[in-house]
């Protein structure tokens, strides 16, 4: 590896120890930078690096947390928003040596673009950063949700949402209280807002109902106005997806990672359910298996760790994806005996594994 290569990828670690990002509805008067997102950052060397930001308004000034793929965490400084430009400053240890670096990004809708320039103990240099905002757009809406509505009288009533991509339109199917089934319409996400309606009838009285969500706090809140009747209202509106969609990500799945050489590791990975925990095994393309460390789901999300040999050096390595349908993708944090970095991988469900949810 070229002393080059070795600076830049010493450099991007120290950059991520400073980023990962996640997710937050943002108020309808805060600047366009206020939320979570998550970043790319290409090295020099063509790797393409992720990261994330929080950016919270806090009265007139905004605060950001960044938190590296390892749970670092750092406090932004001297951060601007205004109009679609964003500034943010971040200082930090990085093994000893003080790494400062300063984006300089503009805001498109949900996306991020422009730069990082960085100093290294004296190393300078500016990289490429690319983001996207996450949970936005129409990331709401598809999928399931489990509602809970709350009564003026302190009552729970609970529902379910099923909801899927119809062509361009989103369409689906709600579960009332009772067991009710009810088509749904008008479905729509909107500056990161899901609303639909429900028409139904209820114990003889036809119901109206209209839902507004937003993602927050890993689910989604929002309200229900409903008119029964002609008796209407308001009632608050918590929802989340059922612990049932994280097995979307049980199963056996053949694995590829490209390297920055362009070369493509294959592996494959079985996650199981063991009692109320998640578990499994990765086998590498040299046939060698070993657990999965830290095997976690979180909705459609997986991460877990592995440790092993590779040619006669330790590696660990992180993972993090998303599955969609049969198909998952994310990105391996490694440590080749010090030697780290990021690299993108991407994944389907093996055959056998169709039935395995």
């Amino acid at each position: 590896m070229s002393r080059r290569v070795a600076r830049s990828l010493a450099v991007m670690s120290a950059l991520l120890m400073v980023g990962a990002f996640a997710a937050v509805a943002r108020a309808e008067d805060a600047p366009k930078a206020v939320g979570e997102w998550t970043l790319k950052i290409m090295t020099d060397d063509g790797q393409t690096l992720q990261g994330g930001l929080k950016l919270t308004q806090d009265g007139d000034k905004i605060k950001g947390l960044f938190t590296g793929p390892d749970g670092t965490e750092a406090k932004t400084e001297e951060v601007t928003a205004k109009d679609d430009d964003l500034a943010v400053k971040v200082v930090l240890d990085f093994q000893g040596t003080e790494l400062v670096a300063k984006f300089k990004l503009k805001v498109a809708g949900d996306a991020l673009k422009g730069n990082v320039e960085y100093d290294l103990g004296g190393q300078t240099g500016t990289l490429d950063v690319a983001g996207e905002r996450k949970a936005a757009g129409a990331k709401i809406g598809e999928g399931n949700w489990d509602l809970a509505i709350k009564t003026d009288d302190g009552q729970e009533l609970k529902a379910a949402v099923k909801l899927a991509k119809d062509g361009d339109k989103l369409g689906g199917k709600f579960v009332g209280v009772d067991g009710t089934e009810a088509k749904i319409e008008d479905a729509a996400v909107k500056d990161g807002e899901l609303s639909f309606k429900v028409v139904l009838d209820f114990q003889g009285s036809e119901l109206v109902a209209k839902f507004k969500l937003k993602a927050a706090d890993g689910g989604a809140k929002g309200t229900v106005d409903y008119d029964l009747g002609g008796q209407t209202g308001a009632l608050d509106v918590v929802g989340k997806r059922p612990a049932a969609a994280a097995g979307g990500a049980l199963g056996k799945w053949d694995l590829e990672v490209v390297t920055a050489d362009g070369q493509t590791l294959k592996s494959t990975i079985n996650v199981e359910k063991d009692g109320d925990k998640v578990a499994g095994k990765f086998t590498g393309q040299d046939g060698k298996e070993v657990k999965l460390e830290e095997p976690k789901l979180d909705g459609d999300n997986l991460s877990f760790t592995i440790n092993l040999d590779f040619e006669g050096t330790a590696l660990n390595a992180k993972f993090k994806g998303k599955v969609e349908g049969d198909a998952i993708k994310g990105a391996v944090d490694y440590d080749l005996a010090g030697q780290t970095g990021t690299l993108d991988f991407k994944g389907k469900r093996a055959g056998d594994a169709k039935d395995a949810k």
